[in-house]
C-alpha cells in the first residue's frame, strides 16, 4: 500500500503547481479576480479595525500586516489544496467553478455565512439532481469543498484567534456578556484537476498517474471513450472563518472549531469519494455539504452562546474582558478573566468607581487583581490619567446593550425587510 502511494509522481505535480500560481498572480485572467479578492479582505480588516477604534477608542488590527499575512497563508493553503485535489483526482468540469461563485456570491446577499462554497455546492448539485441543469460534476464539487475546508481548518489552528475583537453580546440566558468576535479571510490561489474536451494539438506535458488514482471520479480509460481528458488548471478561491467565543477563550475556540472543520471535511470527501462510484449517493453528498455545514455552525454557536459565559460582570469588582498590547495593563501584567478589587487600595466595585480611582492616580499606581482565587498587587511608576490610560475593555456591566448583534441578515433580506415596513399601512388611530 505505501508503495502504491509512493508511485505517485509527487516531483512533477509540484514543479506544475509552484509554476501555476505565478500565473494566477501575474496573468491578466487570474490576477484582476484574485487581487479584487485580496482588496476585499484588506477592506474586511479595515472595517474590524474601524468597528474595535469606534467602541474603545484604539484599536490592534493593522490592516496592512493582516491582509499581508491572509495572503501569504492563502498562497500556502493554495499549495496543500492543489496537492490534495491532485492526489485525490477530484475533478471538476469545465464550467464548474464558474457555477459556483455566482450563486455564492448572491447567497452572500442572503447572509454573509453563506458566501461559502459549502451552500452553493449543495444548490448547484440540487439543482443539476433535480432539473438536470447545470451539467456538473456533483462529486468533484463536493470534493472541492472538503479539500477546501480541510485547508481552512488548518488555517484556523494555526492562526484563527488572530485580530479577535472584544464585544457585548446577548448570551443564551437573555443577559449581556463579554466575549469575542474573529473574522478571517483568505483568498485561495489553487491548481485544480479540471476534465474537458482537449484538442491533441493542445495538449501539454501528460504526467503519468499510478493505477490507483483518481480516488474521486470516473477513471481514466471513460473519459477516454467520451474525448475527454484530465487537465491541471488554475482557480482562484477563498476561504473565510467568523466565529464568537463567549465560554472559551478565542485559541479554545478557534482550535475547536477547526478539529469540527477537519471532521466535517472528511466526512464530506469520505461522501464525494462514495458518490463517484455510487451514483445514487450523490444526494446525500449534495445535502452534506451545506447541511452539515450548517449544522456545525449552529452547534458551535449554540456551545459559545448557551455555554457558562467566562466574561461576565461580577459583584464588588470590574472583570478585565481584554488587554491592549503596549498598554500600561499589559505591562502592568493585567490579563483577560483578572477582576480588578482595587486601586492604591481604593475599593472598586463598578466601571465608573474604576474609572474615579483611576483618574485621582498620577505616575504611580497600584492594582489589585483577583486571578483563579488569589489577590495579586500589580504595580508601575509610569502612569499618566486619561481616557482609556490603563488599556483594559471591562467586561460588560448589568444594564449594558450589547455591541453585536449575532446572525445579521445580508444586505439583500435587509433590504426587502426595509421595503415591507414602508408598504405596511399604519395604525389605525383611537
Amino acid at each position: 500500500m505505501v508503495a502504491e502511494l509512493l508511485s505517485f509522481p509527487f516531483g512533477e505535480i509540484t514543479r506544475v503547481i509552484l509554476s501555476s500560481l505565478p500565473v494566477i498572480l501575474l496573468s491578466p485572467a487570474y490576477a484582476g479576480f484574485f487581487w479584487l479578492l485580496a482588496g476585499l479582505v484588506a477592506l474586511q480588516y479595515h472595517r474590524l479595525a474601524r468597528m474595535e477604534e469606534a467602541l474603545y477608542g484604539r484599536t490592534r488590527i493593522q490592516v496592512l500586516p493582516s491582509t499581508g499575512r491572509a495572503l501569504v497563508h492563502g498562497l500556502l493553503g493554495g499549495v496543500l489544496a492543489s496537492y490534495l485535489l491532485v492526489f485525490t483526482g477530484v475533478a471538476l468540469g469545465g464550467s464548474d467553478v464558474a457555477y459556483l461563485w455566482p450563486v455564492a456570491l448572491i447567497l452572500m446577499l442572503v447572509h454573509p455565512r453563506f458566501l461559502c462554497f459549502s451552500y452553493a455546492a449543495t444548490l448547484i448539485s440540487l439543482s443539476a439532481l433535480i432539473t438536470g441543469w447545470p451539467q456538473v460534476n456533483i462529486p468533484g464539487l463536493v470534493g472541492l469543498v472538503a479539500v477546501l475546508h480541510v485547508v481552512e481548518g488548518i488555517l484556523v489552528f494555526l492562526g484563527g484567534d488572530r485580530d479577535a475583537v472584544p464585544v457585548h453580546v446577548r448570551h443564551g440566558d437573555g443577559g449581556v456578556v463579554g466575549g469575542f468576535h474573529v473574522q478571517r479571510y483568505w483568498p485561495v490561489p489553487l491548481v485544480a484537476v479540471l476534465v474537458m474536451s482537449v484538442p491533441p494539438q493542445l495538449m501539454g506535458e501528460v504526467i503519468a498517474m499510478p493505477d490507483w488514482w483518481p480516488l474521486v471520479g470516473p477513471p481514466g480509460e471513460d473519459l477516454e471513450a467520451r474525448g475527454l481528458s484530465r487537465m491541471l488548471w488554475a482557480v482562484v478561491a477563498a476561504l473565510g472563518y467568523s466565529d464568537v467565543a463567549v465560554s472559551r477563550e478565542p485559541l479554545a475556540r478557534s482550535r475547536r472549531a477547526a478539529g469540527h472543520l477537519l471532521l466535517y471535511s472528511l466526512t464530506l470527501l469520505a461522501l464525494a469519494v462514495a458518490a463517484s462510484r455510487r451514483p445514487a449517493l450523490a444526494w446525500a453528498a449534495a445535502l452534506a455539504s451545506g447541511g452539515l455545514h450548517e449544522l456545525m455552525i449552529q452547534a458551535g454557536l449554540r456551545s459559545e452562546l448557551g455555554g457558562p459565559a467566562r466574561y461576565r460582570a461580577v459583584p464588588g469588582g470590574v472583570r478585565v474582558l481584554d488587554v491592549f498590547p503596549g498598554s500600561t495593563a499589559e505591562a502592568m501584567g493585567v490579563r483577560r478573566g483578572d477582576i480588578i478589587r482595587r486601586v492604591n487600595g481604593r475599593p472598586v466595585a463598578d466601571r465608573q468607581a474604576l474609572e474615579a480611582a483611576l483618574g485621582e492616580a498620577w505616575l504611580f499606581l497600584a492594582v489589585t487583581v483577583e486571578r483563579q482565587g488569589r489577590l495579586l498587587d500589580l504595580e508601575t511608576s509610569r502612569f499618566r490619567p486619561g481616557p482609556g490610560a490603563l488599556g483594559v475593555v471591562p467586561a460588560p456591566a448589568p444594564g449594558d446593550p450589547p455591541l453585536v448583534q449575532m446572525g445579521q441578515w445580508g444586505v439583500l433580506v435587509r433590504w426587502l425587510q426595509r421595503l415591507r415596513r414602508r408598504r405596511r399601512p399604519p395604525a389605525p388611530g383611537p
